[in-house]
């Protein structure tokens, strides 16, 4: 499916809908996105939860599998984001429709492209954004049931 040394990472709502049956072995062959960390922890979680989840910054740091996105990432992300956008207004003869959860979005578009600048492939449970995205930015990505 994609290249054999990508790696996959994982997207937020992984996390929070299938963390109980993802496996030791998934941890161990991913890389981990700062922007998903970000969104796992600015929540009221339980401290041991937060705990866990500043470990695994700390493991992934150190392998050097921590993403963290570049201006050129956050920059494309934007363009693609703005594109969308412009392409919705277009649709909607020149009015730009509201967008629900549009911080999210955003996000997610600076990890689909964070992602492919590391040769990396994006699993997702929400396959629908995604394929928005995907018209104005190049990345690789697949749905947590096809993983």
């Amino acid at each position: 499916m994609f290249g054999k040394n990508s790696r996959p990472i994982f997207d937020t709502n992984i996390f929070t809908s299938y963390r109980k049956h993802l496996e030791k072995k998934d941890f161990h062959r991913m890389s981990f996105s700062i922007v998903v960390l970000y969104e796992l922890i600015a929540r009221p979680i339980p401290q041991p939860q937060f705990d866990e989840f500043d470990e695994w910054r700390e493991n992934y740091k150190d392998l050097d599998r921590l993403i963290v996105p570049t201006y050129d990432d956050i920059w494309t992300s934007a363009q693609a984001v703005r594109k969308l956008r412009l392409a919705q207004q277009k649709l909607h003869k020149g009015i730009t429709p509201p967008m629900e959860n549009a911080t999210k979005f955003q996000n997610d578009a600076v990890i689909a492209r964070s992602a492919f600048a590391n040769n990396c492939f994006l699993v997702t449970a929400n396959t629908k954004d995604f394929d928005e995205l995907r018209k104005f930015m190049r990345f690789d990505y697949c749905s947590a049931q096809d993983y």
